[in-house]
């Protein structure tokens, strides 16, 4: 919901970013949403995981004509992500110290 960070902010709340996927997942969005596409051959690096191919992407990702709805909706998402002034996530590596 990109718009309720906004409204938030309008009526001087602070707002949270909600994730409800793995972090890693969200990592790969965020690379593609940030138009740091990913090109056909070469590995995509994020930190602390091991190297993935476009192969190892969902469809939506490595064909994202086959369906740029769901893209387009999925990646809304992440519109407002810097503009939130708390993340709130879930990691698969390991709990935080906090």
């Amino acid at each position: 919901m990109s718009w309720a960070s906004k409204i938030a902010h309008d009526h001087g709340l602070q707002g949270a970013a909600f994730i409800t996927q793995p972090l890693a997942v969200c990592l790969i969005y965020c690379h593609y949403s940030c138009s740091l596409r990913i090109n056909p051959g070469i590995c995509l690096s994020l930190p602390g995981m091991p190297s993935l191919g476009l192969r190892d992407l969902p469809s939506y990702i490595n064909q994202p004509e086959s369906n740029p709805l769901f893209l387009e909706m999925l990646l809304d998402q992440f519109k407002n992500m810097g503009k939130a002034d708390f993340v709130l996530a879930s990691s698969f590596d390991k709990l935080e110290e906090e």
